[in-house]
């Protein structure tokens, strides 16, 4: 289905089924940021942290964008999530409450960098669906900036396994790539 969204085919329908789901989506990537900031035990970053947790709750801010975009589509429930998408968003957010609150930070890098690509793939979609607000990816995309210097300096300083600190590398390297491509 996205593919047909990013190429400008998508019915109405559709697009109201994925911006549902997607609603539930970030939701629980807000979730998952309170995590962090419950379990974190690093002053210095929570303070960092808690940006992310006020970017998405804030009085005009990510959920609230993300709302104007799916009462732009006409979704009618933007709680009426099909199983699957609850059940997968459910599942990753058990994994963050039992996973090393550094751990979990680390693997949001692969979230933020998804956000950037997401960001770009979504520039035609106003000339493709133009009665829907999509404001939220325009603010997104500069927000996914920041949070992924932020994360990446945190990540840097932790003794973190190697494993980890070899994927935040290399997802380092990729945003840097992707930041400096847009």
């Amino acid at each position: 289905m996205e593919s047909r969204l990013y190429a400008g085919q998508a019915t109405l329908e559709e697009i109201r089924r994925w911006l549902t789901n997607r609603y539930y989506f970030e939701e629980t990537m807000m979730r998952k940021d309170c995590i962090v900031l419950e379990r974190s035990d690093d002053h210095a970053f929570r303070k960092v942290w808690v940006k992310r947790v006020t970017e998405s709750q804030a009085p005009g801010g990510g959920l609230d964008q993300w709302l104007e975009m799916c009462e732009s589509a006409g979704v009618p429930d933007v709680h009426d999530v099909s199983p699957a998408a609850k059940q997968a968003c459910d599942e990753y957010l058990e994994w963050c409450r039992t996973t090393p609150w550094k751990t979990v930070v680390a693997a949001s890098l692969s979230q933020i960098r998804a956000a950037l690509n997401h960001t770009e793939k979504t520039l035609h979609w106003p000339s493709f669906y133009p009665t829907i607000n999509w404001g939220y990816f325009v603010v997104r995309k500069d927000q996914a900036r920041e949070d992924s210097q932020r994360c990446l300096e945190f990540i840097e300083k932790w003794n973190l396994p190697e494993s980890e600190k070899d994927l935040a590398l290399k997802l380092k390297r990729q945003l840097m790539v992707d930041v400096t491509d847009m």
